[in-house]
């Protein structure tokens, strides 16, 4: 074993590869400031036909769906959320990337839920289509969309029956029944639609997810949640593709495991149980997942194990979870010093080896 490298080891939390781990300190981050980009493995998924593709990205706390109806459709997805997507002539197509849950706790229970994206589109046609937030309730059955953008024409979903103002703009809640259509079920069902429709379309920002939950209520939304993903969705014989090259979604749990791990005695191997994540952290199907994230308690954030710095490679995220590369530490070297040097500044880092994640201080 190589000598052991100086470094400031906090109580460390297995983070799933990465976890999102967003914390309510980050207020600052703004998603349109960034400069965007895909990081980490990214894998592309062509779906099938009427049926739904989905699964857990491998090192991250985020899921993928992708589902349609005719044409030539794909998405890829990264191990840091973001992705893209690509449809020809296809009569329905949705790829969505997000938080997952199992149906077990309402949006209040979860909230604050929020997420900070940036996307480009590229061409793009379609009878109607939705760029932002969907996802589905169960008990009762609902699907809901707060919408940022769009190709072509603005949608008009259904009936209006009042608006919302957040997030620096108005939004124009519309609720609709679907009769005998596709579901989450993997059958066809009746339920009934919320959306938000945002008056002037954006391409980057801010969502609060639960102000508008919260707005959607008196039209009788309610329920338990089983996702809340940002979506792109044409329609019609839709042609087009996307980018949402920045993603950040939060919740209560992912917040609290931040701020748990901030907040933690600097230890270099013992370490305590760290909170639950409301986010359905589902072990990836992947064969070049990291055994890390296999767990039979999906939705746990499992507790680290002494992790102790030796010389070695180690992968390297900010505490947004995003992947920023490789560093390689040679006995007595110095981690904190070659972090520093490499990505050139001071922070707190998750570092990750050999399946193990704990969190540096990088002064």
């Amino acid at each position: 074993m190589g000598k052991k490298i100086s470094t400031v080891l906090k109580a460390g939390i297995i983070l799933a590869f990465g976890l999102c781990a967003t914390s309510a300190m980050a207020d600052d981050f703004d998603a349109c400031k960034e400069q965007g980009g895909h990081t980490g493995q990214g894998t592309t998924n062509r779906g099938q036909s009427d049926v739904s593709v989905k699964d857990a990205i491998p090192n991250s706390i985020y899921h993928y769906e992708i589902w349609y109806q005719g044409g030539n459709n794909s998405m890829t997805y990264y191990e840091d959320g973001t992705f893209s997507a690509e449809w020809n002539s296809s009569n329905d197509f949705l790829a969505r990337v997000g938080l997952k849950y199992k149906s077990d706790k309402t949006y209040q229970e979860l909230s604050p839920i929020s997420a900070d994206y940036k996307f480009t589109k590229g061409y793009g046609n379609a009878s109607y289509s939705y760029i932002g937030i969907y996802g589905w309730t169960e008990n009762p059955l609902s699907e809901y969309y707060i919408t940022e953008d769009w190709f072509g024409g603005k949608p008009n979903p259904g009936n209006r029956v009042g608006e919302v103002q957040v997030d620096g703009d108005t939004y124009d809640i519309y609720t609709n029944t679907r009769y005998n259509a596709p579901s989450i079920l993997d059958h066809n069902e009746t339920f009934t639609q919320y959306f938000s429709v945002r008056r002037n379309a954006r391409q980057c920002g801010h969502i609060d997810i639960s102000a508008h939950m919260k707005a959607w209520e008196k039209f009788g939304f309610k329920g338990m949640l089983y996702e809340a993903k940002l979506l792109v969705e044409a329609g019609g014989g839709a042609s087009g593709k996307i980018d949402f090259d920045v993603l950040r979604m939060q919740d209560a749990n992912t917040i609290a495991a931040a701020q748990s791990s901030s907040s933690e005695p600097e230890s270099s191997s013992s370490s305590e149980n760290a909170p639950a994540s409301s986010s359905e952290m589902v072990p990836a199907s992947s064969s070049n997942a990291d055994p890390a994230s296999s767990s039979t308690t999906p939705d746990a954030i499992r507790t680290a194990v002494s992790f102790q710095s030796t010389a070695g490679t180690y992968q390297v995220f900010d505490m947004l979870g995003k992947y920023m590369g490789k560093v390689e530490i040679f006995e007595g070297s110095s981690m904190t010093q070659l972090i520093k040097s490499t990505f050139g500044k001071a922070g707190v880092y998750m570092v990750k080896q050999n399946g193990l994640t704990s969190v540096i201080s990088v002064k």
